[in-house]
């Protein structure tokens, strides 16, 4: 039976029946890490240049990035940042966008190292950062 013939909502090969239990966690190493806060940064983009995550913490291996949008600025679904994270500069109009409110977890100190962002529209949006290390 092709795909377009099958009812709308109504199961499929992959679950012909509703599942009645909750998907097993998996027992991994990353399933059973935990991480702890090391640091912290609220951090003003500079409208004129790419910048860079702020004062990481030796031992960071991850972020979460929050973008705030600058007080003058009307955000509401608009691009407020754009980055990337191989150290590649973002342009106003290439680079992964980020919206008001909008989190970001960021893995690994290469790409924390490595990321640059930039603000699309001149103004001087904030970045509410943790950093953390796992145990």
């Amino acid at each position: 039976m092709p795909f377009t013939d099958l009812p709308f909502a109504e199961g499929g090969p992959e679950f012909p029946e509703a599942p009645t239990q909750p998907a097993p966690i998996p027992v991994g190493l990353l399933a059973s890490a935990r991480k702890r806060a090391l640091g912290h940064a609220a951090y003003q983009i500079d409208p004129e240049i790419v910048c860079q995550l702020p004062g990481i913490p030796p031992g960071s291996q991850s972020a979460i990035v929050i973008a705030e949008a600058a007080t003058d600025s009307i955000p509401a679904g608009r691009v407020l940042l754009r980055f990337w994270m191989d150290g590649t500069w973002p342009s106003v109009i290439a680079g992964l966008p980020m919206y008001d409110g909008q989190a970001y977890e960021i893995v690994g100190l290469d790409d924390l190292q490595n990321t640059r962002i930039i603000s699309t529209d001149g103004n001087p949006h904030v970045l509410q950062i943790q950093y953390f290390s796992y145990l």
